[in-house]
């Protein structure tokens, strides 16, 4: 699961009747660096299955993946990333920022 910004929303003229009622959400997931300086970081952008209300600006929790489609279960839908929380606050550590140097 990753910490990402909902910069907008998805519009559809048609949706899966599988799907539960709800909206797609345009997400920028966010690396630790840039929550710790309070900065938005719009590098990758990805489209995500929200059934909670999340606000436009507001940090949500994406899972994606196979992970992403278990809330449907047992029905069998294409759902590649998945608003599983909103975020009032996040607190990064320092050791937990270390990490990422590399990447």
């Amino acid at each position: 699961m990753r910490p990402a910004i909902v910069l907008g929303t998805v519009t559809l003229s048609r949706a899966l009747p599988e799907m539960a009622p709800g909206q797609y959400l345009l997400v920028a997931p966010q690396r630790a660096a840039a929550l710790r300086a309070k900065v938005t970081e719009v590098g990758e952008v990805v489209v995500a299955y929200d059934e909670l209300g999340a606000p436009q600006g507001g940090l949500v929790a994406v899972a994606d993946g196979r992970e992403a489609s278990m809330p449907f279960r047992p029905k069998d839908v294409p759902c590649d990333h998945y608003c599983a929380a909103i975020l009032d606050v996040v607190h990064v550590s320092g050791s937990a920022a270390a990490g990422e140097e590399g990447s």
